[in-house]
């Protein structure tokens, strides 16, 4: 990645790719102070926020300004004067960045399928705190939705990095 970056080749990166990606752009890593996992943290569906940067960034274009999504980080970054912040949430701040000119990256997770919940419920450790039939129940009630955003903003995403 770092050879990618410094070399000009566009990156783009998903929850501990997106937090690399920061590292490399001289940002930080650290703990997050709460865990978001899953959909929702009691009765709040976590969101995502698109600040002013991100309303104008050619990544969200068509998107609504504010959107449900997948949480799974333990890990957060701190952001440097070079990384634009583009999406925050209400509990971990940074949720999408943006290092000029094409290098992206997002701490939640925008492509959600079934299979993919139902090896994240087996096999991720932090989802063993949830209830599986909550975690599938709550999908269910932002698939289309989930589903609009994702293939809105990977269809974005693929124009920015100029392969559509």
């Amino acid at each position: 990645m770092k050879e990618a970056f410094r070399s000009g080749i566009p990156l783009f990166g998903v929850c501990l790719s997106m937090q690399l990606i920061a590292k490399i752009a001289s940002g930080r890593i650290r703990k997050s102070p709460v865990r978001e996992i899953g959909f929702k943290k009691g009765r709040a569906w976590y969101e995502i926020i698109l600040t002013p940067d991100g309303r104008e960034d050619p990544l969200f274009k068509g998107l609504p300004d504010k959107f449900p999504v997948f949480q799974l980080p333990g890990e957060t970054a701190e952001l440097s004067s070079n990384i634009k912040l583009l999406g925050k949430g209400e509990i971990c701040l940074v949720q999408a960045i943006k290092i000029e000119p094409n290098n992206y990256g997002t701490q939640y997770h925008f492509a959600l399928t079934n299979e993919l919940l139902e090896e994240w419920i087996e096999k991720a450790p932090e989802l063993n705190l949830m209830r599986s039939d909550d975690l599938r129940e709550q999908y269910l009630v932002v698939k289309s939705k989930m589903r609009e955003i994702g293939t809105r903003f990977f269809k974005n995403l693929l124009v920015q990095l100029e392969i559509l």
